[in-house]
């Protein structure tokens, strides 16, 4: 009898377990980024989780003046993007005397930054499913 508990309580646990296990918690952003100035280079772009946990880079092409980036495996939380139009290539935001890009540029929610980056509280946003967002560079 303790040997046919022991093997259903077995047998409950890995059923619980594949369950939770098929419940697919990651999801994916699909990110357009429009109105480029140009086909010039690529998009530099920055995902980071809000706790600081999660940290991805992608680099992306441009074609006819926009750039799509796809990040899947992503659990649900908060995150912020940066991103930048790297005309020349030079894996840098290029900056004037002043220190005011030369470079299109800009962050998720197309938050806008006016003296510095926005606020993270301007620039996150919730996963909780699969997403798509479009963000517009400022020049």
């Amino acid at each position: 009898m303790k040997s046919k508990v022991i093997i259903l309580t077995t047998l409950i646990l890995l059923l619980n377990s594949a369950y939770l296990f098929s419940q697919n918690n990651y999801h994916l952003i699909r990110i357009e980024i429009k109105n480029l100035k140009s086909n010039k280079g690529e998009v530099v772009l920055q995902l980071t989780s809000s706790n600081g946990e999660i940290n991805i880079g992608k680099v992306v092409s441009i074609s006819q003046q926009q750039s799509v980036v796809e990040i899947d495996s992503l659990i649900t939380g908060f995150y912020t993007i940066r991103y930048f139009h790297d005309e020349n290539s030079n894996d840098q935001l290029d900056t004037n005397w002043m220190g005011i890009p030369n470079e299109g540029y800009g962050f998720s929610n197309n938050a806008s930054s006016h003296f510095g980056t926005p606020s993270i509280e301007e620039r996150k946003f919730e996963l909780k499913d699969n997403l798509e967002m479009v963000l517009i560079p400022k020049y």
